[in-house]
């Protein structure tokens, strides 16, 4: 595990604030659209890229860059892979009209998760999900603030989580759900390379 991790504290994925999910046959007959393929944007979070590029929730992305977006996992993967900082231009059905939209992925902040919903001792952190080829793999802390319960405790910006209570997690809601099923909470994480072991009671 710390072999295939050994990177991952400096793997960000970027976003641009949207949820999807797939067409279903109805959902495409009521678009007007000739098949499944392509991603339904179910909502938009305020202030996000996607809505200051323009795009609404019921909006379908057929494309993204030029290629053809098979579904919502598809589209996600897509966004995921694109760096920080470029921009994504997609193609857009809506109203029965195709249309292009350049949105910019950017840092997704919408996306941390503070420590204290998980467990008291990591109040005053933030944590994110770690993406490899569009896939989530552990949890980073992105921020940590000095004096916090998550401070006292040891734990770092950038420090990343690989297992709680031994078992791997490769999400926030992975690691909410293991912290959740017990007292007390053991985190295996790495820090510059090397795994150290950190008890939550």
């Amino acid at each position: 595990m710390a072999d295939q991790l050994a990177r991952y504290g400096e793997v960000r994925r970027g976003g641009i604030g949207v949820e999807f999910q797939d067409l279903t046959p109805e959902l495409a007959d009521a678009f007007g659209l000739p098949s499944t393929s392509g991603a339904l944007i179910a909502r938009v979070v305020p202030g996000a890229p996607a809505e200051r590029a323009g795009l609404r929730s019921g909006d379908v992305v057929v494309q993204a860059n030029g290629h053809p977006v098979s579904n919502a996992d598809d589209l996600r993967k897509r966004i995921g892979l694109t760096p920080i900082g470029q921009t994504l231009k997609l193609s857009v059905v809506r109203d029965g009209r195709t249309r292009n939209v350049s949105v910019t992925v950017e840092d997704p902040v919408w996306l941390r998760q503070p420590g204290g919903a998980m467990h008291p001792d990591l109040d005053g952190a933030l944590f994110q999900d770690v993406y490899e080829n569009g896939e989530s793999v552990a949890v980073e802390i992105v921020e940590v603030q000095k004096g916090s319960p998550a401070w006292e405790a040891g734990l770092r910006a950038g420090d990343v989580i690989l297992a709680v209570n031994r078992t791997r997690v490769r999400s926030t809601a992975e690691m909410k759900s293991r912290i959740r099923r017990s007292r007390s909470a053991v985190l295996q994480l790495q820090r510059d390379g090397r795994l150290y072991v950190l008890r939550l009671e």
